[in-house]
């Protein structure tokens, strides 16, 4: 069962990335860390070049980065099943031999590495650049309890989240209506970004509500997306 989820998982990877978006996917994920990168160093300018500092910046700005990563895995997800019932090759997937379950589990984890390596490659590049673009003076750990909460935990399951939510819509999605709905979902992380910044709880306690709804969200989502996923329905909708 593992190998036919990854091999699906695998061809579904390939097939993104072969195609026009995977480029428009790496400049607007290298747009999104400029602007954080950017908006960092002001901080740092007006709030001195020490570690604390630094580390509530990108407590703010890599929830802005985890933006598009969240988006990349929501925009993979809704084309999962929407472009191959457009190609009409959906079903011929459908009756290949993999479950419902491998079916469904194969093209959630594509878009969820997907999601985890732009996410991963974008942190890594922010906070890389800005570390050793700077004198940072160490007065106390990079990583406090809220920016790790934020980088290793909560940004992660927005990735997860938003695989569920698109892999679930797309069965019932053209490729047209799954482009308009990924435009609404990065509105709808851009909107939890604003509310982070005007809310008055402090960054620890918002992160742990964040990560408690989102767990709750995923186990749900996870337990209805493969109990209701079946072929039968699919093929009828073609």
């Amino acid at each position: 069962m593992v190998n036919v989820i990854l091999e699906i998982a695998k061809k579904e990877i390939k097939t993104f990335f072969r195609q026009s978006r995977a480029f428009v996917t790496v400049v607007l994920l290298l747009i999104f860390g400029y602007i954080s990168v950017y908006e960092i160093q002001n901080v740092l300018q007006h709030s001195g070049y020490t570690s604390s500092a630094l580390s509530a910046a990108l407590g703010t700005f890599l929830f802005l980065v985890a933006v598009y990563p969240a988006s990349i895995t929501s925009g993979i997800s809704f084309m999962a099943f929407a472009v191959e019932r457009d190609q009409k090759t959906l079903e011929y997937l459908l009756s290949l031999p993999p479950s419902d379950n491998e079916i469904f589990l194969g093209k959630f984890l594509a878009a969820v590495i997907a999601g985890l390596s732009c996410l991963a490659l974008a942190f890594s590049l922010v906070i890389g650049y800005t570390v050793f673009a700077n004198a940072i003076v160490w007065n106390g750990p990079l990583f406090n309890g809220s920016l790790s909460l934020l980088a290793f935990v909560v940004a992660p399951m927005l990735v997860v989240t938003f695989a569920l939510i698109a892999s679930i819509l797309s069965r019932y999605l053209s490729s047209r209506d799954s482009f308009v709905t990924n435009l609404v979902s990065m509105a709808v992380l851009l909107g939890i970004f604003a509310l982070k910044e005007t809310i008055t709880l402090d960054a620890f306690t918002f992160n742990l509500l964040i990560g408690v709804v989102l767990a709750v969200a995923i186990v749900g989502m996870g337990i209805f997306g493969a109990k209701n996923f079946n072929r039968e329905k699919l093929v009828a909708r073609l």
